[in-house]
């Protein structure tokens, strides 16, 4: 689950669904350890809150408003999952990839100004974007 990231002004939520496909070692063969490649399914809405330049109802002035943005996302994450501590019951887990973004909604209107306009999100400019990863765990 995503709660907030990037700069203050964007407020991003999200969920990703991941299938991890482990490489077995020899040295440490505890489960759900080691290396991974992971392909991932992904949304996002993004909440750009900053001054924008509304048009709504034919009058243009700037607003403290913002625009919302509902993405849908796959990729590909490579990364590794590790025991620490004395017991090993606490997982660190970093990955790294790349992400390719889609939207499911049809414009980036400020809130309450339907149709406003299509203007694209950081994650929207480029076909692959760098996606990055890093989590803590606890096996019982």
């Amino acid at each position: 689950m995503l709660l907030n990231a990037n700069d203050s002004k964007d407020h991003i939520t999200g969920l990703a669904l991941q299938m991890r496909y482990y490489v077995p070692q020899s040295r440490n063969p505890a489960a759900l350890t080691g290396f991974y490649v992971a392909p991932t399914l992904s949304t996002r809405r993004v909440k750009q809150s900053d001054r924008v330049l509304v048009a709504c109802y034919g009058t243009p002035n700037y607003t403290p408003g913002g625009r919302s943005r509902a993405l849908g996302g796959a990729g590909l994450l490579v990364g590794r999952q590790t025991p620490i501590g004395q017991k090993k019951r606490v997982l660190v887990d970093a990955s790294v990839g790349l992400m390719s973004w889609q939207p499911w909604d049809k414009s980036a209107a400020p809130y309450g100004c339907p149709g406003y306009s299509n203007d694209f999100t950081k994650y929207e400019r480029h076909t692959l974007v760098p996606d990055g990863r890093l989590s803590l765990g606890y096996r019982f």
